[in-house]
């Protein structure tokens, strides 16, 4: 097999699905930019964040109480984005030695129940999460008095996100491997 058809996904085949698959390819890169993107910036928002907490309680004997909440909701939300980046990139904890040792046919069942499952509880996640934010919308937050619903915002977006990246996952696996498969 040769370079060119090394990185060859369902996503340029031709067909009928061909163009669906290419689109789902396109979406799911911006997605991925857009929560890489937003995973850099939560990640130096908490660190400066915890910095400036840091110095302002030891150098200057007068901690904010803000940073620590709003470091406590960008690393609610960095935990989230990382999570749906790691079903995108197939990092999530798997018996890779267990499941590699079993026939192929016995593989792509295997695959295929624990896509369903994941969905599954995904899409609980999704429900649930939706529930707890409306509920969350009159609450505020003690220190930044910040609506609630924007940390707890996280949970349903997330989910939403990580079953988008499986669903694509599964539409533009590479030939032969399982959407869910590690590289």
């Amino acid at each position: 097999m040769g370079m060119a058809d090394a990185g060859k996904t369902r996503a340029s085949s031709p067909g009928p699905w061909g163009a669906v698959r290419r689109v789902a390819a396109g979406i799911d890169r911006w997605v991925v930019h857009v929560e890489t993107v937003l995973a850099i910036g939560l990640v130096l928002a908490i660190v400066m964040t915890v910095f400036a907490q840091v110095v302002m309680r030891y150098v200057f004997a007068r901690p904010n109480p803000w940073t620590e909440e709003l470091s406590r909701f960008g690393f609610i939300w960095l935990s989230l984005i990382g999570s749906s980046l790691a079903i995108k990139r197939g990092a999530h904890f798997l018996f890779e030695s267990a499941v590699n040792g079993l026939p192929a046919g016995v593989r792509r069942a295997v695959a295929l129940g624990v896509t369903i499952l994941l969905a599954a509880m995904l899409l609980g996640i999704l429900i649930v999460g939706i529930e707890l934010a409306a509920n969350a919308r009159h609450q505020r937050s003690p220190a930044l008095d910040l609506p609630m619903v924007y940390v707890y915002a996280a949970l349903p977006l997330s989910a939403a996100l990580m079953l988008l990246h499986l669903v694509a996952g599964l539409t533009i696996a590479k030939e032969g491997e399982p959407g869910w498969a590690s590289h």
